[in-house]
C-alpha cells in the first residue's frame, strides 16, 4: 500500500528528472554557455537553489542559431591561424617588388656642406702663392656641393633569378594560405558536425535516463506491494547510475563543443533546433568509388604545390649561386656641382660610365653556395614526394572509408525502420492493454539509439567527403552551402 511518504518520494523522483531534463538540455533550448552545468549540479544534490541558478543565467545572451556558412564568416573574421596566413602572404607578396628593384633604374641624390680652416702653402705669407685678395690665403674656407647619380645593371644574372625565386616564394605563400584556408573549413565543419552529434547524444542520454527512472518507479511499486523482485530493482539502480554518468559525460563534452566554437569564432553559436531533432531524415546520395580519379588529383593538393614552388625556389637559388661566376655590367651615370669661396675648388661635371665586374677568386664562396643550393634542391624535391604520398595515403583512407560508411548508413537506415515498427506496435499493444508502459519506453530508447547511431555514421561519412576534397584543394568555403541546402531542403522535406 502506498504512503504518504512514498508518494512524496515519487513526486520528488519526478521533479528532479525533470529538472535534470532541464538543466543538462539547456544548450538545445539555447541557453548560455557554462551556466547548466552550475544548475545540473545543485540540481543532482537535490538543492532548490536551481531556479535562482536559472533566473541568473537568463540575464546573459542567449547563443546565436547559425548555419555552416555563418560558422565560416564568423572564423574567417577571428582565427588568429587563418588572419595569420593572410597577413604572411600579404608580406610574401611584396618580396617580388624587392626583387625587381634590384633590376630597375637606381637613382640617388646627394648634398653636402665643408667648412675647412687650413695651414697650407696659400697661408704662409713668405711663399709666392699668398694673396690676400684670394680667400684661400686666409685659411677658412667654406664649400657646397650637390650629386645625382643614375646606376642602371645592364647584366647581373643573379638578380634576374632572384626575381624567379621571389615570384616562386609568392607562390609557395599562396598555396600555403590557400592550405589553411581549406583547413579552416575542415575545422569548422568539423566542429560544427561535432556539436549537432554531441547535442543528439545529450538527448539520447537523457531519453535513457528517463527510461530508466520510469522502470525504476515501477520496480519500487512492485517493491512496495510485495510483487517485485529485489534483485531487479538493483539491477535498474544500478544502469540508472551509468545512464546518469553517460548523461554528465555527454554534456560535459557538449560544453567542450560549445567552448571550441566560441574560441574560433568569437561567438556562442548553435546549429538549427531543427537539425539536431531531424537529423536522422537526412540521407545521402551514394558517391561512386573513384580512387584512380582521386589519386590523379592529389597533385592537386596544397602542400604538394607548396612544395613544387618551394622545389622552383631552390632551383632559381641553384641559378642565382651559379651567377656567382659570371660577370655583371652595369652602367652610371653621374651629374655633380661643388661650389666654393676658392674658384679652383668650384666644379660642374657630367660622367658616364660602364662598369664590368668579374669575380676571380672568392675563396670558394661561390662554390660552397652552389653546392647548398643543389643539395636544398634535393631535399625541396623529396619533401614535395613526400606530400603527394601523403595524400593519396589519406585519400586512399577517405574513399574507402566513405565507401563503408555509405554501406553502414543504409543498414543503420533499415535498422531505424525496424525500431520505428517495433515502437508502433508497442504504442497499439499498450492502448490495447497488452503492453505495459516500460515496454513504449524500451522501444523509444531502441529507436533513439538507432538514430543516433545514424548520425553518428553520418558524420563520419560528411567528414570522409571533406577529407577527400581536402586533400584534392578542391575544400571551397561553396562546399559548406552545399551542406546548408543538404541539411536546410532535406530535413524541410
Amino acid at each position: 500500500m502506498a504512503t504518504p511518504f512514498n508518494s512524496a518520494s515519487k513526486s520528488l523522483l519526478r521533479l528532479k528528472t525533470s529538472a535534470k531534463a532541464v538543466a543538462l538540455c539547456l544548450p538545445l533550448l539555447g541557453a548560455p554557455l557554462f551556466s547548466a552545468p552550475a544548475l545540473s549540479v545543485s540540481l543532482l544534490g537535490g538543492s532548490l537553489l536551481g531556479a535562482s541558478v536559472l533566473s541568473a543565467s537568463a540575464a546573459h545572451a542567449a547563443p546565436e542559431t547559425a548555419n555552416f556558412e555563418q560558422v565560416l564568416n564568423a572564423a574567417m573574421n577571428y582565427d588568429t591561424a587563418y588572419r595569420a596566413a593572410r597577413y604572411t602572404l600579404a608580406a610574401e607578396r611584396e618580396e617580388i617588388g624587392m626583387a625587381k628593384s634590384q633590376l630597375l633604374p637606381n637613382l640617388s641624390f646627394g648634398a653636402g656642406y665643408v667648412y675647412e680652416d687650413n695651414d697650407n702653402i696659400y697661408t704662409d705669407k713668405d711663399s709666392g702663392f699668398y694673396d690676400p685678395a684670394k680667400p684661400r690665403s686666409s685659411g677658412q674656407l667654406e664649400d657646397d656641393y650637390w650629386r645625382f647619380n643614375l646606376r642602371q645593371p645592364l647584366f647581373d644574372y643573379a638578380r634576374y633569378q632572384n626575381l624567379n625565386r621571389a615570384k616562386k616564394q609568392v607562390s609557395a605563400a599562396e598555396f600555403r594560405y590557400e592550405q589553411v584556408t581549406q583547413e579552416l573549413i575542415y575545422r569548422v565543419a568539423e566542429l560544427w558536425l561535432g556539436m549537432l552529434y554531441a547535442q543528439l547524444k545529450v538527448q539520447f542520454s537523457l531519453e535513457s535516463l528517463e527510461s530508466l527512472d520510469l522502470r525504476q518507479e515501477q520496480a519500487q511499486r512492485q517493491d512496495e506491494l510485495g510483487v517485485g523482485d529485489q534483485l531487479e530493482l538493483l539491477e535498474i539502480g544500478a544502469r540508472r547510475d551509468l545512464a546518469e554518468a553517460d548523461l554528465l559525460a555527454a554534456r560535459s563534452e557538449l560544453d567542450e563543443k560549445l567552448l571550441e566554437i566560441q574560441m574560433m569564432s568569437g561567438r556562442q553559436l548553435l546549429p538549427p533546433k531543427s537539425w539536431v531533432a531531424n537529423v536522422h531524415q537526412l540521407d545521402v546520395a551514394q558517391q561512386p568509388l573513384k580512387v584512380n580519379e582521386w589519386n590523379q588529383q592529389a597533385l592537386g593538393n596544397n602542400r604538394y604545390q607548396e612544395q613544387m614552388a618551394r622545389v622552383e625556389m631552390a632551383d632559381a637559388q641553384r641559378q642565382a649561386s651559379r651567377a656567382g661566376h659570371y660577370p655583371t655590367l652595369n652602367l652610371n651615370l653621374d651629374y655633380s656641382r661643388r661650389n666654393s669661396d676658392d674658384e679652383f675648388r668650384e666644379k660642374e661635371g657630367f660622367t658616364a660610365s660602364v662598369d664590368l665586374n668579374l669575380e676571380l677568386y672568392g675563396g670558394g664562396k661561390t662554390s660552397s653556395a652552389l653546392r647548398q643550393a643543389e643539395a636544398r634542391l634535393s631535399a625541396d624535391q623529396a619533401q614535395a614526394d613526400n606530400a603527394v604520398k601523403q595524400a593519396q595515403q589519406a585519400i586512399a583512407i577517405a574513399s574507402a572509408r566513405q565507401q563503408n560508411l555509405y554501406q553502414r548508413l543504409q543498414a543503420l537506415k533499415n535498422s531505424m525502420i525496424s525500431a520505428q515498427r517495433y515502437h508502433d506496435a508497442a504504442t497499439r499493444g499498450e492502448s490495447l492493454g497488452l503492453r505495459s508502459q516500460i515496454d513504449i519506453v524500451e522501444a523509444n530508447t531502441r529507436l533513439f539509439e538507432s538514430r543516433e547511431r545514424h548520425a553518428e555514421a553520418l558524420v563520419a561519412y560528411l567528414l570522409a567527403d571533406l577529407r577527400l576534397h581536402l586533400e584534392t584543394g578542391q575544400l571551397v568555403p561553396n562546399k559548406l552551402k552545399e551542406y546548408d541546402l543538404l541539411f536546410s531542403k532535406r530535413l524541410a522535406n
